[in-house]
């Protein structure tokens, strides 16, 4: 078994040394104030037998994404947020969407760093991330990983979905969602609208990337850092935690 947890300001313990229960992230990353649980493997798990096939049910549970930096009244903005993206669905554009992975009681996401915080892979409560407003959950079957295997495969995806690697559009925290799945091996794939609104955004850069290179006079995103940005229209941030 092993805990990743800290305090802010306490140095963090190496990644599967057991530790106190507190705010957790994989990697060793530094995660932000007021998210997440400890991040440990229950006893059950130490003593798993390798005759035992385990069988936990994983969900994807759905946020309406609240960008960071915008300021609205806690009432109004979940509700127009969430009208957006029913509108964006209905007419098959997906969304702007937050979506963490939910096994063996604790909900894992991606998320951008900003400042001092790293970013990366972080835990917290089911259905209880903060920065965002929780819409709904969807099942993806069963994973016959155990938890502490489950832990195994967090600890490896965390070298490669660290904050530095994040890109809105081609490795977001839906695409997280995706590759988590996939390890665990869970009966159904990520619905195709959690990933559309990425996806024609990276279709449209790969668009303009082409017309660029064919010496069009439309711009190349490659030319300009702020490209991503241009395809939403404002800046955006994967998890932003209250203080």
């Amino acid at each position: 078994a092993f805990c990743t947890a800290g305090r802010p300001g306490a140095q963090r313990p190496p990644l599967g040394s057991p530790t106190a229960r507190g705010p957790a992230a994989v990697g060793g990353h530094r995660r932000r104030p007021g998210m997440g649980v400890a991040m440990c493997a229950s006893p059950k798990a130490d003593v798993a037998s390798a005759d035992v096939v385990a069988s936990e049910p994983v969900r994807l549970n759905v946020y309406d994404f609240v960008p960071s930096g915008w300021s609205r009244p806690e009432w109004a903005w979940p509700k127009q947020v969430r009208s957006v993206n029913s509108a964006m669905r209905a007419l098959g554009a997906g969304g702007i969407y937050h979506v963490g992975v939910e096994v063996y009681g604790r909900e894992w996401s991606y998320y951008q760093g900003r400042g001092n915080d790293v970013g990366g892979i972080l835990g917290c409560n089911p259905m209880g991330n903060e920065a965002h407003s929780f819409r709904e959950s969807v099942p993806m079957g069963r994973t016959s990983l155990t938890e502490t295997q489950v832990l195994e495969v967090l600890r490896d995806l965390s070298n490669n979905w660290h904050g530095e690697a994040y890109a809105l559009l081609r490795q977001n925290c839906c695409h997280f969602c995706v590759e988590t799945c996939r390890r665990l091996h869970v009966g159904h794939r990520v619905p195709e609208w959690m990933l559309r609104t990425a996806q024609l955004g990276a279709d449209f850069e790969d668009l303009r990337n082409r017309a660029c290179c064919q010496g069009d006079a439309i711009g190349c995103f490659d030319k300009h850092p702020d490209g991503e940005k241009a395809v939403l229209g404002f800046d955006v941030e994967v998890v932003k935690t209250k203080s």
